[in-house]
Parts: C-alpha cells; structure tokens; sequence
C-alpha cells in the first residue's frame, strides 16, 4: 500500500513529512539520550557546509538536519498559504452564487408583482369584453 493511498495529494505528504520529520527526531533524541543535540547543531555555518554536496565530499549530518527543517517550514508555510487562498476562493464563489440567487429571488419577487398587477387590470378589460359583446350582439 502505498501512503498516497493513505494520505491523498499534497496535504498528505505535507502531513507523513512532519510525521517522519517527528518519528525520526524522537528515535535520535533517545540514541542521544538528550535533547541537547538540536541545540549543538552548527546553525551559524550550515548552509556554508552544504557547498560540500557540489564536490561530493563529506556533508555533515546536522546541516542535513538543518535543510530538512528549514525546507519542511518553507513548504508548510506554501502549503498553508495555499490552502488559505483556496478557501477565500470558495468563500468568494460561495458569496457570488448567494448574490446571484438573492438578486434571481428579487427578479422572481418583481415579475410576480408584475403580474399581480397586470392580472387585476385583466378583470377589468373582462367586463369591458362582454359589455361590447352585449352590445354588438344588440346590433
């Protein structure tokens, strides 16, 4: 089973790299025994180090810890800015369509007046019928 399967699209693999980000965060801090070794990383010169990766030399294992970090924050934070533009584009569709429906309830409301109001002059123009008729048929 695959963990797309599990977890579908981009929210599910925002979601299983926090959780292995986290899994595998706990195991070394119990083989550390410590938590102290997050503090001890090189955080001043770790993106100086990662130049090591362009001539294939040793990279050190905290600054792969590092980029692992500071990538999953930048990509949590597109993931989240997405999802907020998504749900202001709903909220605007949804304010559209519910416009859109008062102001087709309103036409609906005006042609019934409308009607209402050509209907009680109808009335009228009956009588007016048939007295022509009645007098026609005098004729």
């Amino acid at each position: 089973m695959l963990i797309t399967e599990i977890l579908p699209g981009r929210r599910g693999l925002f979601l299983f790299n926090w959780i292995l980000f986290l899994v595998v965060f706990a195991s070394t801090c119990m083989v550390q025994a410590s938590f102290s070794w997050w503090q001890d990383l090189n955080w001043h010169s770790w993106l100086t180090e990662m130049s090591a990766i362009f001539t294939l030399g040793q990279l050190p294992v905290g600054s792969l810890w590092i980029l692992w970090f500071f990538l999953s924050c930048f990509f949590s934070v597109l993931h989240l800015l997405d999802l907020l533009l998504k749900m202001k584009a709903e909220a605007e569709r949804i304010a559209a369509e519910r416009e859109a429906q008062l102001i087709e309830e309103a036409r609906a409301r005006s042609r019934e007046e409308s009607l209402e109001l050509s209907l009680s002059g109808v009335g009228e123009l009956d009588e007016k019928i048939i007295r022509l008729q009645e007098k026609l048929s005098r004729i």
